[in-house]
């Protein structure tokens, strides 16, 4: 369970460092994409730490997976632009393609993003 909270928080302690970069803070369009990560990283802490609550709320019921149609582009789009960070700051590259024509499947979104 602590990786779940690790990695957004590295995330954003990342992503606000290389705001702080002079190639970066003066390029409204980085500032505003690396805020946007920051908003993003934060919300999935939220839902992390709203699952606990309600875990440690029903501690004896068995917690069950909310299914919900989810878009699996969109979930590797989130991961590879939080990995893209990563990537850049070491000076390499990643490409991604994607080309399921179904990219829709029924899932539980918690799951899937971790």
């Amino acid at each position: 369970m602590t990786h779940e909270f690790k990695t957004p928080l590295a995330t954003i302690g990342m992503a606000a460092a290389t705001i702080e970069e002079p190639e970066v803070i003066g390029n409204i369009r980085e500032v505003r994409r690396f805020t946007q990560v920051i908003k993003d990283e934060n919300e999935r802490m939220n839902r992390q730490i709203e699952m606990v609550l309600n875990t440690a709320r029903e501690v004896e019921r068995f917690t069950e997976i909310k299914r919900e149609i989810v878009d699996m582009h969109q979930i590797l789009e989130s991961l590879i632009e939080l990995t893209l960070m990563k990537v850049k700051k070491e000076e390499g590259q990643l490409n991604y393609s994607p080309e399921a024509k179904i990219s829709l499947i029924n899932g539980d979104y918690m799951h899937l993003y971790q």
